[in-house]
């Protein structure tokens, strides 16, 4: 393991999507709570499907799919279908391209689901799916760029990000970390060997991305600066604020992060850490990625935590919230009495 490894990041992706998004919210694109049907007409006037009546008939929504409802994973939408690996289809007899098979952009994906109802009334509940992905496409619809081309003029090149792609360049392939799978015998088995891959024009929201631990360093310590690394900022303080602040109250269940976590605009945030596995500090904002990776950044201590693991399914492994206890028990000098750069605002109940 070299220092300059490329990790698959997958859901990690999902914070650095957010946050391309509340770069538009910040230059007066949009409001929190403006429908998304203002850029996705087809996803005006949905309906919800009702789980306790017959057949499952479905009834009106009581209001309509909006920014905040996406950004926090309480729109009801249901799952899209994947474009990640889908190579544009030809049809034979004309050489034209088929509007059949896998979506090719993450926009078609959304378009070819427009019609499929809701799965619960928006803002009642909390699920993880496929919200991050109409994340993406808002920011390729108000900003006129592709997601790929956004974070990498807006994000990356200004942070330093240099090795953090959709599209891992050949040169680099070499640097790609393979993926495991933990094997019966409780020994770990080779699941996806590095290889070059033909760009794509799919890019999720939810995932896709692959970078280094040093490079995702940099837009951890950017969020825990208020906004700024390195003299470049790309938000507000009061932004980042808004963005680690818990937007779903106390009643929905954040079950990928486990007890004691609520959800802001884009990441997990530490509410109650007496019901949490981790030894962090409430206001502490994360996530992590499907094949083990995670990061998470504590104000209080002005800590930034990264593991980068590479082992899916990664559950049969503590290595996650033990991290956490490693090195909370090395802080032998607490800065809690200090006060945070930024902390979002107060849990309400």
């Amino acid at each position: 393991m070299e220092k300059d490894v490329i990790f698959s990041l997958a859901s990690m992706t999902k914070p650095i999507a957010s946050t391309a998004l509340m770069m538009l919210w910040e230059e007066g694109k949009f409001m929190l709570d403006d429908p998304i049907s203002r850029w996705l007409p087809s996803y005006a006037n949905k309906m919800v499907s009702d789980p306790v009546a017959e057949r499952r008939e479905s009834v009106q929504a009581i209001r309509p799919v909006t920014v905040r409802h996406v950004l926090t994973h309480t729109s009801g939408l249901q799952p899209i279908a994947s474009c990640q690996g889908a190579a544009p289809q030809t049809d034979s007899s004309t050489g034209q391209l088929e509007s059949k098979g896998p979506p090719r952009t993450v926009l078609e994906a959304i378009e070819r689901a427009a019609s499929l109802p809701l799965d619960f009334q928006p803002g009642t509940r909390w699920r993880y799916g496929s919200s991050t992905d109409y994340v993406g496409v808002l920011v390729e619809k108000i900003s006129g760029m592709t997601l790929d081309d956004f974070v990498r003029t807006r994000i990356f090149e200004p942070l330093g990000m240099r090795d953090t792609h959709y599209n891992v360049p050949r040169e680099k392939v070499n640097r790609v970390a393979a993926i495991y799978r933990p094997g019966a015998d409780g020994r770990i088995t080779l699941l996806r060997k590095p290889a070059y891959r033909e760009p794509t024009r799919c890019f999720p929201g939810t995932g896709g991305l692959s970078g280094t631990a040093a490079d995702y360093f940099r837009f951890a310590q950017m969020l825990l600066n208020g906004g700024e690394y390195g003299g470049q900022r790309l938000l507000g303080p009061m932004t980042v604020n808004l963005m680690i602040s818990n937007h779903i109250g106390s009643d929905k269940h954040v079950y990928v992060r486990g007890d004691g976590y609520g959800f802001g605009l884009g990441f997990s945030v530490l509410t109650d850490p007496g019901k949490s596995q981790d030894a962090l500090s409430i206001g502490t904002f994360s996530w992590g990625g499907a094949n083990g990776t995670l990061f998470w950044v504590d104000p209080v201590e002005e800590l930034v935590g990264i593991i980068m693991t590479q082992l899916n399914p990664y559950q049969s492994s503590r290595i996650r919230p033990l991290f956490s206890v490693v090195v909370s028990q090395g802080v032998i000098e607490s800065l809690r009495d200090h006060k945070p750069r930024v902390m979002g605002h107060d849990t309400p109940h």
